[in-house]
């Protein structure tokens, strides 16, 4: 029986496998949590990423973003940041313009922590993100949207990694 079991899992398995098509990544989320930075202090964060672009961006073939974020804490609930990312845009060797890198669009953005997380409540620690996208970036050159975008960020709960590995995060962008 439990050979019979064995061999049905691995037929079904590598079934699977032969019928499987190709399938895109999504682009990671871009995650926080609800604490805000300590009064008079600075906080400062750099992440990279590089991306294979999908054919629909040719001549584009890859991308870098080397990104620096700095905050500073107001007071014991309210931070201002910003955020100022560098790219790297590699083209294909026929395309006309070349490789091209540039400091993109710029975000400035504050975070207040409306409520704490604490031991005998059900609820979760809470924040409330803006971000203002200054069109610093150079589209021609395919570096920044260039265009002002606000972005309203909920941030919370602090736990929810453990549901769905990865800290819960609503935004709704306006484009102007």
């Amino acid at each position: 029986m439990t050979r019979y079991l064995l061999r049905w899992t691995i037929g079904v398995l590598f079934s699977i496998l032969l019928l499987s098509s190709s399938a895109y990544p999504q682009i990671p989320f871009y995650t926080d949590d609800a604490d805000t930075t300590s009064k008079g202090k600075f906080h400062l964060e750099f992440f990279n990423e590089h991306d294979w672009l999908q054919r629909s961006s040719l001549p584009s073939k890859r991308q870098n973003i080397s990104n620096f974020s700095l905050s500073y804490g107001l007071t014991d609930r309210i931070e201002l940041g910003v955020s100022v990312p560098f790219i790297n845009v590699f083209n294909t060797r026929l395309s006309r313009i070349g490789n091209q890198e540039g400091i993109g669009d710029i975000q400035f953005g504050a975070k207040a922590r409306l409520l704490d997380e604490r031991e005998d409540s059900r609820l979760p620690a809470l924040s409330l993100v803006f971000y203002f996208e200054a069109p610093t970036g150079n589209a021609r050159k395919q570096i920044g949207l260039r265009a002002r975008r606000l972005l309203v960020v909920w941030r919370g709960p602090e736990d929810a990694d453990e549901a769905n590995d990865g800290k819960s995060q609503w935004r709704n962008s306006i484009r102007r």
